[in-house]
């Protein structure tokens, strides 16, 4: 529907723009100006008459006035008006349509149709207005509540995460590390069902994980990308607080484990247990041993990463390396983690 919508845009703004054009322009100029054209016919009249009394009386002088005929250049030309102004005219004509009202309207609703996310961010910090002599206040019923006005930017902030992914093609490149561990023949993995992704600092609050990528392989539950968890949640908090990459193949699953060992809420730990018993969490770092990001990988047996898990470590960091996945985190950390004002909310 949007589209369709703004396909139709355009058509709105030409309109408003013919709709904006002075009737004074769309008129040809007056040919002549009455005055000129009677005074005209006077002067003829009176030349026939001075002719007549001419041929009567003969050898009288010849009258000083002369005759003088007003005809409008168009006419001459043969042109029947033309509303274009000429010369540099046009300057004046030109912003007298661009500023009036049905085309500033026009260039309004072409604005709305092609970006009401930004008219929406301007309107929730708008308490009141004033229209024709009346004050309309937005008061709690009629506002967005708070979670809506952070839903807005936390829409925003998926969209600047997904576009540098897409740019930088980090799906692909975290798929191809777990295809490797996976193949039959030569992988670390390749007798284990698992499902991975990848973590790393949120740009909108402080001590945050995003969840930057859909589970690979593909999971019933949904790929789950947009996420965010505290940098206390879990083990990919606790990870990330030391700041060293950790396995464990006996997790509980029981509710009340996770919340007296794995600093979750009873809610957190509810949706949390879902039978996973397998989780490795591989700090990527650049060359000055900072944290990047994380790749993340659980599976539903006990143990499944145990056996292999210093092989699996030092495989993931150097497929990392070598495909550029920790080049185009760095390009993530640069570009938007490094700039963004991340907000704290717990202030110590």
């Amino acid at each position: 529907m949007r589209f369709r919508i703004l396909r139709a845009a355009p058509a709105v703004l030409v309109l408003g723009c013919l709709l904006s054009v002075p009737g004074s322009a769309r008129q040809t100029p007056a040919a002549t100006e009455p005055g000129a054209a009677q005074g005209g016919s006077q002067v003829k009249d009176g030349g026939s008459d001075r002719q007549t009394n001419n041929t009567k009386s003969g050898d009288q002088a010849v009258d000083s006035r002369v005759n003088v005929t007003v005809r409008p250049q168009n006419e001459e030309k043969g042109d029947t008006g033309s509303s274009a102004p000429q010369g540099l005219g046009w300057i004046p004509w030109f912003f007298s349509v661009l500023f009036s009202w049905p085309c500033l309207a026009a260039l309004l609703i072409a604005y709305v149709l092609w970006n009401p996310q930004r008219v929406q961010n301007i309107l929730l910090h708008v308490r009141s207005f004033k229209l024709f002599g009346a004050e309309f206040v937005m008061d709690r019923e009629g506002r967005s509540t708070a979670e809506a006005a952070i839903q807005v930017y936390r829409d925003a902030v998926k969209e600047k995460f997904d576009a540098i992914s897409v740019s930088e093609n980090i799906a692909e490149k975290h798929k191809q590390i777990v295809d490797k561990l996976l193949d039959p023949t030569t992988g670390y993995l390749k007798s284990a069902s698992i499902r991975s992704t990848i973590y790393v600092p949120d740009i909108l609050f402080d001590e945050t994980l995003y969840q930057l990528l859909d589970y690979y392989p593909a999971t019933k539950d949904g790929g789950k990308r947009g996420r965010i968890f505290s940098a206390r949640y879990g083990m990919i908090g606790r990870t990330w607080r030391l700041e060293k990459s950790d396995v464990n193949g006996t997790v509980p699953t029981d509710p009340e484990d996770l919340v007296r060992g794995w600093a979750m809420t009873r809610k957190e730990a509810k949706e949390a247990a879902l039978d996973r018993k397998s989780f490795a969490c591989i700090l990527l770092k650049n060359a000055s041993d900072e944290c990047l990001g994380m790749f993340y990988m659980d599976s539903l047996p006990e143990r499944v990463f145990d056996a292999t898990w210093t092989e699996v470590e030092s495989f993931v960091r150097q497929e990392a390396r070598s495909n550029q996945l920790i080049k185009s985190l760095q390009k993530i950390s640069t570009d938007l983690i490094a700039t963004s004002a991340r907000v704290r909310i717990y202030k110590r």
